[in-house]
């Protein structure tokens, strides 16, 4: 078991810094999921969403996190 909620804050936070100002809003909020993804294919050293979407720790079921994952690489 990797340290996912580690990961996904350091991950966050270099995303945050590469705009010139803070994230707000549902920029955040997309920021936040941009950074779920990126740190859950790291930890589960795949890109199937499936087992992505299992390795990320936040309060939503995994089939909720692959939707979400998945309307984030469609748009």
């Amino acid at each position: 078991m990797c340290d996912n909620a580690k990961r996904f804050r350091a991950v966050r936070s270099e995303l945050a810094k590469a705009y010139p100002i803070q994230p707000r809003g549902k920029f955040a909020r997309h920021l936040a999921t941009l950074a779920g993804l990126l740190s859950g294919i790291v930890c589960s050293k795949s890109v199937n969403l499936t087992n992505v979407a299992s390795e990320v720790l936040d309060g939503n079921k995994p089939s909720s996190r692959e939707k979400k994952f998945c309307r984030l690489i469609d748009n």
